[in-house]
């Protein structure tokens, strides 16, 4: 699976990042004020707009699992934040939004809205994949370890159309790697047989880390097929808590795992890499293969957003955020 590639030049980078650090609005205290800031800044910054839109649709971007916006701009001050709290540390020592400002001025260009889920992370819409202690070993993003393969908010109503994830810090002394599988890669080794049985209302999958609180839950999902012929989002999986009802069906799971780990390509961040994952063509995760430096892994940080690509979905809807229900 080839990633799509979008690369910024360096007067690019410059002059986006220029303006994106005279935004005013703080998106985590007015986001629709901050979002309008960015939707005015796609307007006056017509050529280089037109030309990312331009470079998007002739990588038919809607049927690309991932496409790759390299050395795109970031803030030039990224703190560390304590382990204890760091979203409340992020609010307090983090000055100005310019990772947050091309997480919305690359939604808005892909037509794929950033949201929140209203009972998850407070709400937040800029979710920090950064460690906190009380999930360090959990299946968090805040976690230090690896992350089965899966997809974003998988098991609820509202699905993203794209989970886009942008490296503001990541210790190349480090092997970590954001890893994904095409979906139709995966469905390609199963029989007919063996997708009938995923289609079967016989698997369950295990909740764990919802909150930024730091609760866990050891409940499950409500049982749910694995494979849905008729969706546009095939499966809804997730390795190592996704689990058969019926141990004879337990089987037919190892080998859908299988088949992700033989078709998943890894992929290793760099400062300014935007990687925008089409959850519904792709799952993907995160492999924790050779730390050399624990300290530095500490502080590797990632800034995420889920995107809708149906403007629909904010009608109905206060905002930017939806019910995860």
């Amino acid at each position: 699976m080839s990633v799509a590639k979008i690369e910024f030049n360096h007067q690019q980078t410059a002059s986006l990042g220029f303006r994106l650090n005279l935004l005013k609005s703080n998106p985590y205290q007015d986001y629709d004020a901050f979002y309008h800031e960015v939707e005015g800044l796609v307007s006056e910054m017509t050529e280089l707009s037109e030309h990312i839109v331009q470079q998007l649709n002739e990588l038919h971007y809607l049927q690309q699992p991932v496409v790759l916006f390299k050395n795109v701009p970031i803030d030039d001050a990224l703190p560390i934040f304590d382990f204890h709290d760091p979203v409340a540390a992020k609010h307090k020592l983090k000055k100005t939004f310019v990772a947050e400002g091309i997480l919305c001025f690359i939604g808005i260009l892909m037509k794929s809205y950033p949201f929140g889920f209203a009972s998850i992370n407070d709400g937040d819409l800029f979710h920090d994949v950064y460690l906190k202690d009380a999930l360090r070993d959990s299946a968090s993003q805040k976690s230090m370890v690896s992350i089965g393969f899966h997809y974003d908010m998988g098991f609820f109503k509202v699905r993203p159309d794209f989970a886009n994830l942008l490296c503001l810090r990541n210790p190349s002394c480090n092997k970590v790697s954001t890893s994904f599988a095409l979906d139709q890669a995966i469905l390609d080794g199963l029989t007919e047989q063996e997708k009938a049985r995923l289609s079967r209302t016989a698997f369950r999958t295990k909740t764990e880390v919802l909150a930024l609180k730091g609760e866990r839950t050891s409940a499950y999902m409500p049982a749910h097929p694995v494979y849905y012929p008729q969706r546009a989002a095939k499966l809804s999986f997730f390795e190592g808590r996704t689990e058969a009802i019926e141990p004879e069906e337990q089987a037919i799971l190892d080998k859908l795992a299988e088949l992700i780990h033989l078709h998943k390509q890894r992929f290793y961040f760099e400062p300014g890499d935007l990687l925008c994952i089409n959850n519904n063509l792709c799952i993907h995760g995160r492999e924790v293969i050779e730390i050399t430096d624990l300290e530095a892994h500490k502080t590797r940080w990632l800034l995420k957003t889920y995107n809708s690509n149906d403007e629909t979905l904010f009608e109905d809807n206060k905002g930017h955020f939806v019910s995860a229900e």
